[in-house]
């Protein structure tokens, strides 16, 4: 009986071994819609990540490839961050503050005016900040310091740059 008990434990120590090793492996940063993003951001009163982008932007395929798939800054926004894409070209609909509008008409809302741009917004989808145009892994790195640090609420990311070089 002792054996069939032991093995029984041991099988199921294996199957959540696996379990926690799939969810290691898959730490990456999850995209997500922005009403999705928007409820998961008040729930957990994380910082939101929406990113402007199109299918025809070359700058946004850089940055997907060298930036967001990269293994650290990935990892960092799967834990930190709740991270929203969008096709800033589309029609389909979404709720801002209450009120529905397509994704074209947010994008023109938010005064995106090029590809790409990060808009970060707080829990109640107020913006905090501001990233326009394509930056390096180590840069965008140094951007997440920025929100985690809270530096956001004192100083344009800009002048946190500025203040980092002084040093």
């Amino acid at each position: 009986m002792t054996e069939i008990y032991t093995g029984g434990i041991m099988k199921h120590c294996a199957l959540i071994l696996g379990i926690i090793v799939m969810c290691a492996v898959s730490a990456d940063a999850a995209w997500t819609g922005y009403n999705e993003g928007s409820k998961a951001a008040r729930t957990s009163g994380k910082l939101m990540i929406v990113d402007f982008s199109t299918d025809w932007c070359g700058w946004c395929k850089k940055m997907d490839k060298e930036v967001f798939s990269d293994k650290v800054i990935s990892a960092r926004l799967a834990r930190d961050f709740i991270t929203v894409r969008l096709d800033a070209e589309s029609a389909a609909p979404l709720i801002h503050k209450g009120k529905k509008m397509e994704t074209r008409q947010f994008t023109a809302y938010s005064g995106v005016q090029g590809f790409p741009t990060l808009i970060v917004y707080d829990s109640k989808e107020n913006v905090v900040s501001v990233l326009p145009g394509y930056v390096d892994a180590k840069t965008f790195g140094v951007y997440l310091d920025y929100l985690q640090k809270g530096e956001y609420r004192k100083m344009t990311f800009e002048d946190y740059i500025g203040r980092l070089n002084r040093k």
